[in-house]
């Protein structure tokens, strides 16, 4: 499988247990975000780590710079996975 099969559909981790009892997220919980605007901030810290070379797998369909759209029927898994 290449890096590029992983981005879409979702390709979870081999060996790492999925979250049983998802939960929204506790950052300002006052706010709802956009999937556009956790995707972009997601890539931003992981730049701030120096991850290079991200790949993004998820149920969402992608656009043609390989990044899922930020509209979207919402997938009935709504998982993430980033690698890099």
């Amino acid at each position: 499988m290449t890096n590029e099969n992983l981005r879409y559909p979702l390709h979870y981790p081999l060996g790492w247990q999925r979250t049983k009892f998802p939960q929204r997220s506790r950052f300002n919980p006052t706010r709802d975000r956009t999937f556009a605007e956790c995707r972009d901030e997601l890539l931003r810290q992981l730049n701030l780590l120096g991850a290079s070379k991200v790949i993004l797998s998820t149920n969402i369909p992608l656009r043609s710079d390989g990044l899922p759209y930020a509209r979207f029927k919402i997938p009935d898994d709504k998982g993430v996975a980033a690698y890099f």
